[in-house]
């Protein structure tokens, strides 16, 4: 796909790596989920950010330069009872974000991390327990206050989550050529 993009448009200055999954039923902690689908979801979800960034570096580096936006996750920050793969598997790709700035730096192309909370979309929403919901926002850190950190439902204007559109906005200013070089902080 990236090479698509920049046979057709002459040239590639933004990629943004938005992908994340996993399976709520066997993604669990490390001696109860499956070992196979530890590394499939890992596996998936790393290639989803390594193979897009590897094709894109020098198509960027050839053009003076370029950025890629890692959608990376709280999840690959803080430990959780359950959803290792998935934790595991942002944990990397922060890693990776990382490592392509440092590496990448001086032919011009910036790499970032935008790590959301979490996000109400509807797939989040219709495949987290209740149960799960409730721990996760209870121990990841939060700006909400505690009384809304215990409501029953997230909702998209509650500041412990996120709408769906809010990593996308939080693209806008690492996409910009103004994003200093060598920045790689987390957003």
């Amino acid at each position: 796909m990236v090479d698509e993009v920049a046979a057709k448009e002459g040239r590639l200055d933004i990629l943004v790596n938005n992908f994340g999954s996993t399976d709520v039923k066997t993604d669990l902690d490390v001696v109860n989920g499956p070992s196979e689908d530890f590394f499939s979801i890992v596996n998936t979800n790393l290639k989803s950010v390594y193979l897009p960034s590897k094709a894109a570096v020098p198509l960027m580096a050839k053009n003076g330069g370029g950025s890629i936006i890692n959608i990376g996750s709280v999840g690959g920050l803080y430990p959780d009872l359950s959803r290792t793969a998935y934790g595991v598997s942002k944990a990397a790709i922060h890693f990776l974000t990382k490592d392509i700035a440092v590496q990448y730096a001086r032919q011009g192309v910036r790499c970032n991390a935008v790590l959301p909370g979490f996000t109400a979309t509807d797939a989040a929403l219709n495949n987290m327990s209740q149960a799960f919901l409730d721990l996760f926002l209870k121990n990841v850190p939060s700006t909400a206050p505690a009384a809304r950190r215990t409501s029953p439902m997230p909702s998209p204007s509650w500041p412990a989550t996120g709408p769906p559109s809010s990593p996308a906005r939080s693209c806008l200013w690492p996409a910009a050529s103004a994003c200093p070089p060598r920045c790689t902080a987390p957003i």
